[in-house]
């Protein structure tokens, strides 16, 4: 029966050094506490952990830094995406703006363009409203030569007409 012991004995001696000298049996049977934020930021459930060795712990740092790397690389890239879309937005605008304020020195006109369309219409126009508030006496308008060209039309057939009866 003692050399069952011994044997016994020797087995379990054996199997503690086979644990100790191998690190990473003995990570996975070292209890560690489930560190909770970690899990979250990993997309872990923190409440259904069940058993969490030191193994289970340097596993949870190592998807806490990779998600990490990718979350800022990814981050790194929006930026990039949005300092070149917002360049190309506000070229854009700029050209915009350009284009409409050469339209507008046209039109109202500016120091480097003192002519403009609105103030040839203007100047004309109210040219144009005092010219025919000044009416000079015998200017016909329109209606009054239409009237005139037929009053003398009739007078023409009535001379003819007087000449050939």
């Amino acid at each position: 029966m003692r050399d069952w012991k011994n044997y016994l004995l020797l087995v379990i001696g054996l199997v503690s050094l086979a644990i100790l000298s191998c690190r990473s049996a003995l990570d996975k049977v070292t209890p560690a506490n489930p560190p909770k934020p970690a899990l979250v930021y990993i997309g872990a459930e923190p409440n259904n952990v069940g058993f969490y060795s030191l193994a289970d712990a340097r596993e949870t740092k190592y998807q806490v830094e990779l998600k990490h790397r990718s979350e800022q690389l990814d981050l790194k890239r929006q930026l990039q995406d949005d300092r070149l879309m917002h360049g190309d937005a506000i070229s854009s605008v700029e050209y915009s703006i350009e284009e409409s304020e050469i339209v507008q020195d046209v039109v109202i006109g500016s120091e480097q363009q003192p002519v403009s369309i609105l103030g040839i219409l203007g100047y004309s126009g109210i040219g144009l409203f005092a010219g025919r508030l000044m009416k000079r006496k015998g200017d016909l308008d329109p209606k009054e030569i239409e009237i005139e060209k037929a009053k003398a039309r009739d007078e023409g057939r009535k001379e003819v007409n007087g000449q050939h009866t």
